[in-house]
């Protein structure tokens, strides 16, 4: 059984020494965040929150030029405005999920609407968290840290 033991972790050594490495290296990249709003200073805003935390910052002024940038960039999370001209948040959150690569990252609805209904929906479609404009600085951090 010793012997077996040893001859296992002979094999074993190299491959668990390349997991450490790929951990380490992954730990370097910095972490894609998506902002989504026709509104650029609002995108420029959230950028400027975000900048110095450890996040690459991607701007889309539209649903059509997110859901471009997603495939590009593999964004780890998004936050995207409800309410833009071409295609509104929650159709892109829909779309989001249902693509390769971004089913399964967080996203931030943020909507100037409190009520219920756009809630709902924005949940039904994927939405992961909302945040209700206007918005703090600390609030954006919280919430963005609490799903990264």
């Amino acid at each position: 059984m010793r012997e077996w033991a040893g001859d296992l972790t002979e094999k074993v050594t190299p491959y668990l020494d390349s997991i450490r490495d790929l951990s380490a290296l992954s730990e370097s990249v910095p972490r894609v965040v998506l902002v989504v709003d026709d509104d650029v200073f609002q995108c420029r805003l959230i950028a400027q929150i975000l900048q110095g935390q450890e996040f690459e910052v991607v701007l889309a002024t539209s649903g059509r030029g997110a859901l471009t940038l997603s495939q590009r960039k593999r964004p780890s999370l998004f936050i995207i405005d409800t309410n833009m001209p071409d295609i509104d948040g929650i159709e892109v959150t829909r779309r989001l999920r249902s693509m390769p690569g971004s089913a399964d990252s967080p996203i931030i609805l943020i909507t100037g609407q409190s009520e219920r209904d756009v809630v709902l929906k924005g949940r039904a479609a994927g939405a992961t968290d909302f945040i209700v404009k206007p918005f703090t600085k600390e609030v954006l951090l919280r919430k963005i840290r609490s799903l990264c």
